[in-house]
């Protein structure tokens, strides 16, 4: 998506008790660049409602790969026609 898109959502202060079912999260790996759908009850697990969706990035490891630094997390708005 191009930068600027009003369906991709600013990340830096999106938290948790933010997150609706119209919302996809998409974790993508720095090193080989593999993107995945994040489930949300996946991100869920062991989480608060005021942890912000980007300090979760930290945690990810390709699966792909298998690295582990400086990956990324992103979130859209699923189109709702």
């Amino acid at each position: 998506m191009a930068h600027g898109d009003p369906k991709i959502v600013p990340i830096h202060n999106f938290r948790m008790e933010n997150l609706t079912r119209w919302h996809i999260v998409e974790a993508t790996c720095f090193r080989c660049r593999h993107t995945e759908r994040v489930a949300h009850d996946r991100l869920w697990r062991g989480r608060t409602q005021h942890e912000r969706i980007k300090d979760l990035a930290v945690r990810l490891r390709c699966k792909q790969c298998g690295n582990r630094t400086n990956n990324a997390l992103s979130v859209r708005i699923m189109p709702r026609d």
